[in-house]
């Protein structure tokens, strides 16, 4: 088969491998070679797994051969961000201090996929520990933005790595985590799909943490649909919790949906790129039948700022032990952002958790107006590596923050370019367990526009 099989989202090779049209091992092979014939540009992965790969491959291909066919996934070359346990395959989390961590066991997440069927092919770069959003890691190389040919500009981040090796084609879909948008974030920066769940829908046994009650483990892909197969399989909660579902169904009709605008949080802090690309895509949805409804809520930003101290006191007492013992091994920026956590009081910590039980309540109210709520999904096009470095830095995760404290599910989309072709990104929030409306809605979006089909130059 020609390489092009790499472009092919999974929904359309998964059925050629079933049907024995395309050789899970040629497909595996096929992303190894687009590795290491671009990933020196991009540092997208941490650790290559050739040889497991192809022989999981092999495994694959003599189970379907013999008409044992798992689904969609059997066969599929995946990627996981290196903060996901795999046994026998080194997990640093992006860090000096893990550098030589070899785990025993899988994952709870990667234990499905893999039961699935799916391809190990490689862990993969990530801001030291998931604490950024640059992806600029001091002991693994700087992830670059495959969209960015001078290679100037962050794949967003923490899970950055895994955003430019989906959209560089390089595997077929990936995980990432997110504690504050880092699912999101890269997935918009990259101009393909990620998403959120519902906090413990997905299992976070085996992942290492930042943030215990703000993390959450998330697929990143080039289709809606392909991000959906694979939360299909990662599911760890009662499926009857899920009123939609997961996948997208024929029957889903976007006509008379209510998505809701924030006023005042919608674009507070977009540039007027991201601004304008947001609002193309409100009309696409209007043409499609849906109805935008504005909506009064003004404390946005304090759930934001709730959320970001939540997550540093978790992350500093974490790694407390390490810090103290071995604080020279860390990065500059993550020593620093771990140390400052030391300062919060315990009562500003515990007050964040009562502003998370007030804003749930809030949001219970705003959906009773919204089936779901739309905005950018990040500031501004993915941004220079030193652009990152001054204070609006701080305030990278503004659109994404606020879905972690709320635990409730988000998802990326693309909606278009900037001027300098750089992709950005449409976010729709959900009420808790109703990420299959999200995904219906994306889906119809993604149907009725271009953007997700359009690959980075380095692919050429």
């Amino acid at each position: 088969m020609p390489p092009e099989m790499v472009r092919w989202p999974i929904s359309e090779i998964a059925p050629k491998i079933s049907s024995r049209e395309v050789s899970p091992v040629e497909l595996v092979q096929a992303c190894l070679d687009g590795i290491g014939e671009i990933d020196d540009q991009l540092s997208s992965f941490i650790t290559v797994t050739a040889d497991l790969a192809i022989e999981q491959a092999k495994q694959a291909e003599k189970e379907i051969l013999s008409g044992s066919y798992r689904g969609a996934l059997h066969g599929i070359p995946l990627a996981l961000k290196d903060i996901i346990n795999t046994a026998g395959v080194r997990t640093t989390a992006g860090s000096r201090i893990l550098a030589e961590n070899i785990p025993a066991k899988d994952a709870a997440v990667w234990q499905k996929l893999n039961q699935s069927g799916g391809v190990l092919i490689g862990k993969t770069n990530m801001h030291e520990f998931a604490r950024g959003s640059s992806t600029n890691n001091p002991h693994y190389g700087r992830c670059r933005n495959p969209w960015d040919p001078q290679g100037k500009r962050i794949p967003g981040g923490s899970s950055g790595g895994s955003g430019a090796a989906v959209a560089a084609c390089l595997c077929a879909g990936a995980l990432g985590t997110d504690t504050l948008g880092s699912v999101r974030k890269p997935a918009a920066d990259c101009g393909i799909v990620g998403i959120k769940p519902t906090y413990d829908l997905v299992s976070r046994q085996g992942v290492i943490p930042l943030s215990w009650s703000l993390d959450h483990v998330g697929p990143m892909a080039r289709t809606v649909r392909d991000a959906a197969i694979l939360l299909d399989h990662m599911i760890d909660a009662d499926r009857d919790r899920l009123p939609y579902g997961i996948l997208p169904t024929a029957d889903f009709r976007p006509k008379g949906t209510r998505i809701g605008l924030i006023n005042g949080w919608w674009n507070a802090r977009c540039d007027h790129e991201v601004s304008a690309a947001f609002q193309k895509a409100l009309a696409a949805f209007n043409e499609m039948g849906c109805e935008i409804k504005e909506l009064d809520f003004a404390d946005m930003e304090r759930i934001f700022a709730a959320g970001r101290i939540v997550s540093i006191c978790e992350a500093t007492t974490y790694h407390e032990p390490w810090i103290r013992e071995h604080a020279d091994a860390y990065g500059d920026d993550v020593r620093r952002a771990l140390i400052g956590g030391f300062t919060i009081p315990a009562r500003d910590y515990i007050h964040c958790l009562r502003v998370r039980s007030w804003a749930i309540d809030q949001f219970k109210a705003l959906f009773a107006q919204a089936d779901v709520i739309a905005s950018p999904c990040t500031m501004e096009p993915a941004p220079a590596f030193d652009g990152i470095k001054t204070e609006k830095g701080l305030d990278i995760a503004f659109y994404t923050g606020p879905a972690n404290l709320l635990g409730i599910p988000a998802l990326s989309v693309p909606c278009g370019f900037s001027t300098d072709g750089i992709p950005i990104g449409l976010q729709l929030m959900a009420s808790h367990y109703q990420e299959g409306l999200a995904i219906n809605l994306a889906n119809a979006y993604e149907a009725a526009t271009r953007w997700h089909q359009c690959r980075p130059p380095i692919c050429a």
